[in-house]
């Protein structure tokens, strides 16, 4: 670069050709002679800021704006300083004071917006960016950006022209193509996403983003081992980018390989020591499939120390009104298939919960006063992440449809994608139902402005955004049922809405919420439509000398401890099969399925003769797998619930073996309902002989099957259990 024969203009060219440490040297030969040079203290803070001299960088931007405090580029990059560390409160200052000092720059808007966005205050950065846009036209990155947050909001198309814009403007910007990439992919458009991330990283090769972009789409293709071979790549090429571990520890993670996973997790974190998802997946991450019982006490124990280490993390960093962090990267939903009691568990795990809430929204994290019902209906609202074809819907949606209208005012909020017939048979069915939204501010806006007495959550537990507005307190009392039968461990959940036959008699020391047992199973459940019923592809003609047992569980239900249950089976009944149905990892169901042939070989058994695992399917040919199979199996330590009421659909015979946990106790309630009690096992012997004498003694299976189909109605169409909760939900605003 030219000299130009001022001291500080070299200077300043040296850093604008990224020549950083012979910029320093030039600014402190500027401040040697000057010791106050307002324009080289403030770049020499720059100089070390990008040395990562961040003390010494922060003191010389401070000195150089208590020199010249009018100077709003001084002020703008200090928002940038701060911003990169992270400090977000300190940046947005430090933006404001720069547009006090000029409101006309596109690029201090721009930045503003960013920040705002970190922050989770989406609408707001909008605005910046819409106001750089204003003030500049043309200006590329202000519409990247604004792309980025209109995606956010969920505005896809709008998202998509300003991307476009962007592109028109700066065909060349790699980020452009990358943004653009992600938002095909998330709507579903894998192809058109590959394009754009391909050739992001033709713009910039080795661009880490780009890379990780293509392994997303193979993962969503099914393709985890390309996705992994493409990732392994990418942590080599950037072996300091924490995003490309963690990435690939999650896809590691749901293709069986957890050791491996887990170590992406933790050098993930150490790499980026702020960044809650890699601190998140290092502390909680745990295995789908466990290869022995001794690994689930392993990873109970890390846990363990896990959410402690993550609290502590939390408290740390996270600041006061942030709504960056509200959201958890997902729940704890694995840790409750190990099988035990986890209420102190869930309470040390709510602490985190709630603490990310109340930073977020301190507002509402106070107790909600309850308005007066006399003369009024009460206004109950109801909120998942699933109303739409899913269990959760069909098990609470008759509470929804058969509440007394005249004694109460329904809403609903859908904060699920999914918007298909389950969804608009909801609609139909509320007062008010409230879906697509477009940011957690605008969720929680709309149940408060609802006015709600009651907010009732079917699950707690399985998606992300509910867990943690659970932590919230939106409504004067606020209950959840057990669509997810584990207690929230929140002190901001009042009730624990459960069925008197599913609860053991101690069940209330279960629960951190007073626990209100509903009648009989506490649903109200139509019953399904088994003229859908189709047998599924492949599965041939029934060999009628054999004995189908089908287990219809998802795979990480049964526990390794449990294998032997299904040899032992086969030894009392040799002619016999077991059926199960795989996960959508085909590398976990080879796992699993490794695993229990291991059981067979082990007792002397052919597992290729006795055991059969087909691909996860669609509802029509699950059902005619249940038609297909002769005795249902039902997993021990978590029974079916949803899955057994479709089973008895067919009159066929189910064994299970009740726990203390209600999770364990689904099954035994729905045939105690029925008075059908001879397959309920007293232990795991009595389970084997239960299953056994079915498969042998045809005359017993039949009368089972003949005694289920008399009785079953009684499981359905639960009227006094919505008069229950009638009752209850009036208790309830009384006191």
């Amino acid at each position: 670069m030219p000299n130009s024969g001022e001291p500080i203009q070299d200077a300043i060219n040296l850093f604008a050709g990224n020549q950083i440490e012979s910029a320093a040297h030039a600014f402190e030969g500027v401040l040697a002679a000057e010791p106050n040079h307002a324009v080289a203290l403030h770049f020499l803070g720059l100089c070390k800021h990008r040395q990562r001299q961040q003390d010494a960088a922060l003191a010389l931007l401070l000195k150089s704006i208590e020199l010249e405090p009018n100077r709003a580029a001084f002020h703008s990059n200090l928002g940038l300083f701060f911003a990169e560390l992270n400090d977000l409160d300190r940046a947005l200052d430090a933006y404001s004071k720069a547009l006090r000092l000029d409101f006309n720059s596109a690029q201090t808007h721009t930045n503003l917006g960013n920040v705002l966005q970190k922050k989770g205050q989406n609408g707001k950065a909008l605005e910046s960016f819409q106001t750089a846009l204003r003030i500049n036209p043309e200006f590329s990155q202000a519409w990247n950006n604004l792309g980025s947050a209109l995606a956010t909001e969920g505005r896809t198309q709008e998202a998509i022209d300003a991307f476009e814009k962007a592109l028109r403007l700066s065909p060349s910007l790699a980020e452009i193509h990358l943004n653009l990439g992600n938002l095909y992919l998330a709507e579903g458009n894998p192809d058109a996403a590959l394009e754009k991330f391909q050739t992001a990283a033709r713009l910039r090769p080795n661009y880490a983003d780009a890379l990780l972009g293509v392994a997303r789409v193979l993962k969503n293709k099914d393709d985890s081992a390309a996705a992994v071979h493409q990732l392994r790549q990418v942590v080599q090429r950037a072996p300091s980018n924490a995003k490309a571990f963690l990435e690939l520890g999650n896809v590691l993670r749901e293709s069986g390989q957890f050791d491996e996973a887990l170590a992406c997790f933790e050098n993930a974190a150490a790499l980026d020591p702020t960044n809650l998802y890699a601190q998140w997946n290092a502390c909680l991450a745990l295995p789908i499939i466990y290869p022995n019982a001794d690994a689930i006490q392993l990873h109970r124990h890390r846990w363990q120390r896990g959410v402690k280490k993550l609290l502590s993390f939390i408290e740390a960093r996270a600041s006061a009104g942030s709504r960056s962090w509200f959201s958890a990267p997902h729940t704890n939903f694995y840790l409750h298939y190990q099988g035990f009691n986890d209420l102190a568990e869930q309470r040390t795990y709510a602490k985190v919960i709630s603490r990310l809430a109340s930073q977020a929204y301190p507002e509402w994290s106070r107790p909600v006063a309850a308005r007066p019902v006399a003369g009024r209906r009460i206004k109950v609202g109801f909120i998942s992440a699933f109303f739409s074809l899913h269990t959760v819907f069909k098990l609470f949606h008759g509470w929804i449809k058969h509440l007394n209208p005249e004694l109460f005012e329904t809403h609903c909020f859908h904060l699920g994608k999914d918007f298909d017939k389950a969804s608009r048979h909801v609609r139909d069915h509320v007062r008010d139902f409230f879906s697509n939204f477009r940011s957690n501010d605008q969720i929680i806006e709309q149940i408060r402005a609802s006015e709600l007495d009651v907010l009732i959550y079917p699950e707690i537990g399985m998606d992300p955004v509910t867990q943690s507005l659970a932590a919230l307190r939106l409504a004067p009392v606020q209950c959840m049922a057990w669509g997810h039968p584990v207690t929230s461990g929140l002190e901001t959940i009042d009730y624990f809405l459960s069925s008197e036959l599913m609860e053991g008699p101690d069940a209330d020391s279960h629960y951190s919420e007073k626990l209100i047992r509903l009648p009989h199973l506490s649903i109200f459940y139509p019953p399904p439509d088994i003229s859908i019923a189709q047998k599924p592809e492949g599965l041939g003609e029934a060999d009628k000398s054999k004995a189908r047992f089908l287990c219809l569980q998802s795979l990480f239900k049964l526990l390794p401890q449990y294998d032997d249950l299904f040899p032992k089976i086969a030894a009392q009944a040799p002619e016999s099969e077991f059926w199960f149905i795989g996960l959508d990892s085909r590398e976990l169901t080879e796992l699993f399925r490794t695993r229990l042939a291991e059981a067979f070989t082990k007792h002397g058994f052919d597992p290729g003769r006795h055991l059969r695992l087909f691909p996860k399917m669609k509802f029509g040919p699950f059902l005619g797998l249940i038609r297909e199979a002769d005795i249902i199996l039902d997993s021990v330590g978590w029974s079916g619930g949803n899955t057994t009421l479709e089973a008895i659909a067919f009159d066929k015979p189910i064994v299970t073996l009740p726990g203390e946990l209600m999770r364990s106790r689904h099954t035994y309630a729905i045939l105690r309902r029925m008075g059908v009690e001879e397959t309920v096992a007293t232990d795991l012997e009595d389970y084997v002989k239960i299953s056994a004498r079915l498969a042998s003694d045809k005359p017993w299976r039949s009368q089972i099957g003949a005694q289920i189909h008399a009785s079953k109605d009684r499981v359905y169409n639960g009227y006094e259990a919505v008069k229950g909760l009638e009752r209850f939900l009036a208790n309830a605003m009384t006191k």
